[in-house]
């Protein structure tokens, strides 16, 4: 019967912070200022130039399609890279808690070399993009 008080207790705290958070959000909507973003384009003409204005200032060039490919393409490849990385860290943990089973550890050790393998495969891959996309 104690767990159930404390259980009943944990509730009411929780949904009175919620309560509290949903007010707040609805606050901050009541009280936002329409005015501070900037004044929209009042066409679509207006819109292009100030478009190519910020393609610019971000550092890309009218028609540069080659930077936007090797970006997307180093974007994946860091993505891959980020989960290779992950694999050697769960192949890590799996070994810590073989303890001392041969199947168990084999199959740890089998995931963090072909992690490993993985992970060299995806930087000789970055590297290969960054020389083709240093070249153009």
């Amino acid at each position: 019967m104690k767990n159930y008080f404390l259980f009943a207790n944990k509730i009411k705290r929780f949904s009175s912070r919620l309560l509290l958070v949903l007010i707040l959000i609805i606050l901050n909507f009541l009280t936002a200022q329409p005015g501070i973003a900037a004044e929209p384009p009042k066409t679509w003409a207006g819109l292009i130039p100030r478009l190519k204005i910020t393609a610019g200032k971000a550092g890309y060039a009218e028609g540069d399609y080659t930077t936007i490919v090797a970006n997307v393409i180093n974007a994946m490849l860091g993505l891959v890279g980020a989960i290779f990385f992950i694999l050697i860290i769960y192949g890590g943990f799996m070994w810590m808690i073989s303890r001392g089973e041969d199947d168990k550890v084999k199959k740890a050790r089998n995931i963090i070399v072909y992690a490993v393998i993985g992970l060299i495969i995806v930087a000789a891959a970055y590297a290969i993009t960054s020389l083709v996309a240093g070249w153009t």
